[in-house]
């Protein structure tokens, strides 16, 4: 777990969003285009692992080729002392797990099912990317 005020290259991580199997992600500031991003941080033991390690990066890919109002822009993937990172805009606000809470799954209207689409659809681009990568 990283501490506020922790530099990582450029970023300074303020606090932490969330954690989960892959990882942790922290809301930080961009010293150099002054605005807030979320870090998703990999513990190093996973990031000494091949196989995460290439599934970290795959996701990177697979959400950085998406372009689309509903699907969070990647900044950068990097790598600093002791940290692997994904440097995403910040969205402030609830999380998948809240949302579908709550949420009854349609696909019409402008309600907050359209993340949850979002996310199922960026699961699957990146299973298919992992397929493919096998052949």
């Amino acid at each position: 777990m990283f501490s506020a005020g922790t530099k990582l290259g450029h970023y300074e991580i303020g606090s932490q969003l969330g954690a989960g199997g892959m990882g942790e992600v922290y809301l930080a500031q961009d010293a150099k285009l002054d605005r807030k991003v979320a870090l998703k941080i990999l513990p190093e033991k996973v990031a000494a692992n091949e196989l995460r390690m290439q599934r970290f990066v795959q996701e990177a890919k697979a959400v950085s080729v998406l372009n689309h109002p509903n699907i969070l822009t990647i900044y950068e993937i990097g790598t600093e002392p002791g940290a692997h990172f994904i440097a995403t805009e910040f969205i402030d606000g609830e999380t998948l797990r809240q949302q579908m809470m709550h949420t009854s799954l349609t696909m019409r209207g402008p309600g907050p099912e359209r993340f949850i689409f979002r996310w199922i659809a960026i699961s699957i681009f990146s299973m298919s990317l992992r397929r493919r990568s096998r052949s």
